[in-house]
């Protein structure tokens, strides 16, 4: 219309523009016809595929460099190579610090931190629970760690590192574990 009118001499309209007030991801079209989204939630997306997922993730850390590398960095910068620290702050009545009472509880734990000390099995140190549990989190999503009493451990209590395969998921309650 706005050809007639330009012809006739009447004012032109100016086009408006177009608002545009959505996300890229959300356009259709043929770049985007075999992206299958899903409106679920990641929860719902992991329930019955959690298995399938943890082997891919662990099947890629074990064969793609980058992966490795990554896992690697992880353990390297984020736990290093004496572990996150334990320091203790225990005050006095008075408000000071209790300097004695704090090496007694650091040097409790420095034993503790120690290879047969830390894991049940006494396989690890502290420092190796700390990058397992990294790595574990880093790979699969989860970590799971039980401490278990005991008087026959060293400070009556030690930690337990499981895979997360031996956890029952939803679909698997009722059955026997597959």
């Amino acid at each position: 219309m706005s050809v007639w009118r330009a012809i006739l001499g009447l004012p032109v309209e100016q086009a408006r523009p177009v608002a545009k007030r959505s996300y890229h991801a959300a356009t259709v079209g043929r770049l985007f016809a075999d992206f299958n989204s899903s409106s679920g939630s990641a929860d719902a997306e992991l329930r019955n595929n959690i298995a399938v997922m943890r082997n891919r993730a662990r099947e890629l850390a074990r064969d793609d460099v980058y992966a490795k590398r990554y896992l690697e960095l992880l353990e390297t910068n984020v736990i290093g190579p004496s572990g996150m620290a334990f320091q203790v702050k225990a005050r006095n009545t008075d408000g000071s610090l209790d300097a004695i009472g704090n090496n007694i509880i650091e040097n409790a734990f420095a034993t503790f931190a120690q290879v047969g000390n830390c894991t049940a099995d006494g396989r690890m140190s502290w420092v190796d629970l700390q990058k397992y549990v990294i790595r574990t989190v880093a790979r699969d999503g989860e970590a799971f760690v039980q401490v278990v009493r005991n008087r026959s451990f060293v400070h009556g209590l030690a930690f337990h590192p499981f895979e997360a395969d031996f956890i029952v998921t939803g679909k698997q309650i009722g059955r026997a574990h597959v």
